[in-house]
């Protein structure tokens, strides 16, 4: 899943690469997916790379 996430923030970064910390909009399902991840274990992996400063997490609810 890390690294679906950092081929999603390269292929934004190509759109504006001034921008240190590319905004990515994603689902936790759109993640787990293709990692074969249930939503539960992309919760935990998210929670762990955002304590470790990774990542931010946003919510944008439509």
């Amino acid at each position: 899943m890390t690294r679906l996430l950092v081929r999603l923030a390269d292929a934004r970064k190509t759109k504006n690469p001034e921008d240190p910390r590319p905004e990515i909009d994603v689902t936790q399902n759109d993640l787990g997916q293709p990692s074969n991840l249930s939503r539960a274990s992309v919760v935990s992996k998210l929670q762990a790379l955002e304590r470790e400063g990774q990542i931010t997490r946003s919510y944008d609810y439509k």
